[in-house]
């Protein structure tokens, strides 16, 4: 699960994941309005060609869009996939 808090004026969200060459793996949302978004997406582990990525590190950005000025705010976590234990 990847929680994230937006800026009370976002009017647009691009949630992507890469890989630590920063090679895109997946797009999550991509330039959908803030106001349908829960503050929290699920990644099933799986790329953009649904298929299953290694165990390993990624880095989860999302940009948003400030209603009032234009301006691109960014944000970017890093999530670990592991194997279940």
């Amino acid at each position: 699960m990847i929680n994230f808090t937006l800026p009370v004026d976002v009017v647009r969200v691009t949630v992507e994941i890469f890989d630590l060459t920063g090679r895109k793996i997946r797009s999550l949302v991509k330039n959908i309005p803030a106001g349908s978004m829960n503050p929290s997406l699920e990644w099933n582990g799986r790329n953009d060609s649904n298929k299953l990525i290694v165990i390993g590190r990624y880095i989860v950005f999302m940009q948003a869009v400030d209603a009032r000025n234009g301006k691109i705010h960014t944000a970017k976590c890093t999530v670990v996939v592991a194997d279940r234990l």
